[in-house]
């Protein structure tokens, strides 16, 4: 059996599941009638991720301008703007109608591509064509003020809005416009939340199924947003994955309401108040990911670990202060042998006074997958090699060192590093990334390649974060399902 003869929804099942080979997809486009008539709203479902060169804006912007009403049109000729549409003919296709990502920022690539001084204009004319005539909208981006959307009728379409990026600078009314319509937002992104607008506290309180918000602000006056943070605790029996930046920009009485947390990422540039951990109740949380914040003191995350509920996966920090004593990071490893049965990740700081805490905890911990271990004073490396090699569960397949001191010499060598993979020969392949002195050293780069082609790495790399790592964020990402996209 060919592929043309299968029935019609098997061939549309096929052709889904390849969605993001755009490639492929070109290549069966003109294969038959049928083929073309399935891919083309598939292709044009998120024309962006075409990329933003400036032979597909050009190619873009011309496509669109032929979809463009005739009432617009005369607008842009009236404005002796020249935008020569691909063909003299109507499009065989009403392109618009199938797309689903909405980016303002691209469709102001899009505008500025043709007439720098009518940049406005040919944006407005463009974002009211998306606006009135894509008929099913599940991504919107204005993460900037767009001139114009105000004066628009938002139809029915963005009634299947999922995922909406959006700041506090754009015009309250705009929000209460889209809370009329969009009920179904699952993601939520608010780039600039540095002011309490009614419109936005509105918009999130209608929805029905709101699962992640990211919040960022950098109020240096550390202003709570009321209307904000109450319209989140309205929401806060769905809401499974929270990420702030800046600073915590909602009261903390917002925050301990969000007992249904599955994944909390902090990147802060101001001090957690203490009663974080003190009144904060995550019994489900999975992933607690420190990008940053300095400030705040270490033991209060140690106290926000042990008050999970045995959920904790991933426990990750790119970079926070070193634990100000050996107790209390004897504690903190403690906490987490104690409360994290089911850890799959997590970041250590080591000194050669913990050997046995970490031993206790590669003991209990029989789904480690990955480890990362910050050295931040003088230690016995070799003797951590040697308990990694010996009492480390076969799982773990991920190392990072992290050893970047500005106070102590180097504790990674060509030759301890070189004894740790030896030791390694007969465990699953490694994934070994570190941030080391030794990042510009050829030989090291020639031991590693040998280990690589041994078989006894997978990959090897300087890094300073894992996010970089592709294969590592597939192997720890907790499955948060968003449903309609």
């Amino acid at each position: 059996m060919t592929l043309t003869s299968l029935p019609r929804e098997c061939i549309k099942d096929i052709f889904e599941a390849i969605y993001d080979d755009y490639k492929a997809l070109y290549s069966c486009l003109l294969v038959n009638r049928l083929f073309c008539k399935i891919i083309v709203p598939i292709l044009w479902r998120n024309t962006w991720y075409f990329g933003y060169n400036e032979h597909i804006i050009n190619s873009l912007s011309r496509t669109y301008f032929s979809c463009l009403s005739d009432e617009s049109k005369e607008i842009i000729k009236n404005h002796n703007i020249d935008i020569s549409p691909p063909t003299q003919q109507s499009p065989l296709f009403n392109y618009t109608e199938y797309c689903q990502y909405i980016f303002f920022q691209q469709i102001r690539c899009m505008s500025r591509n043709f007439n720098r001084s009518h940049t406005e204009l040919l944006q407005e004319e463009f974002i009211k064509l998306f606006l009135t005539k894509c008929t099913k909208i599940v991504h919107l981006d204005f993460f900037y003020y767009p001139r114009g959307i105000e004066n628009i009728s938002l139809n029915s379409s963005l009634s299947h809005l999922c995922e909406l990026h959006c700041d506090t600078i754009t015009s309250s009314e705009i929000f209460f416009e889209l809370s009329k319509t969009c009920h179904k937002i699952q993601r939520l992104y608010i780039s600039t939340c540095d002011d309490d607008i009614e419109g936005l506290a509105t918009l999130i309180k209608v929805q029905h199924g709101l699962q992640f918000i990211y919040l960022r602000s950098d109020d240096s006056q550390g202003v709570s947003h009321e209307r904000i943070g109450e319209a989140l605790t309205i929401q806060a029996n769905t809401l499974i994955h929270v990420r702030f930046s800046g600073q915590i920009c909602i009261p903390y009485n917002s925050f301990y309401s969000f007992i249904n947390l599955e994944r909390l990422e902090l990147e802060l540039f101001e001090e957690i108040d203490a009663r974080i951990s003190d009144a904060a109740y995550f019994p489900k949380l999975k992933v607690l990911e420190i990008k940053y914040n300095k400030l705040t003191p270490f033991d209060i995350y140690t106290n926000l670990i042990g008050k999970t509920e045995g959920t904790l996966v991933r426990i990750y920090w790119n970079y926070i202060n070193t634990p100000p004593t050996t107790l209390s990071l004897r504690i903190y490893i403690q906490t987490i042998i104690n409360n994290c049965p089911n850890l799959e990740f997590v970041t250590i700081w080591y000194q050669d006074s913990i050997i046995d805490d970490l031993k206790q905890l590669l003991k209990s911990s029989l789904k480690l997958k990955g480890l990362k271990i910050v050295f931040y004073c003088t230690s016995d490396i070799d003797k951590l090699f040697n308990l990694l090699a010996d009492m480390a569960p076969l799982s773990l397949t991920i190392l990072c060192f992290d050893d970047i001191n500005y106070y102590h010499k180097s504790l990674l060598s060509i030759k301890n590093l070189d004894k740790l993979l030896e030791m390694w020969i007969d465990r699953p392949p490694l994934l070994l990334y570190i941030w080391s002195q030794l990042r510009h050293n050829l030989d090291l780069l020639k031991i590693m390649n040998n280990y690589l082609f041994d078989d006894v790495l997978n990959d090897f790399d300087h890094l300073y974060s894992l996010d970089n790592v592709e294969e590592v964020r597939k192997s720890w990402e907790i499955e948060i399902p968003y449903g309609c996209i």
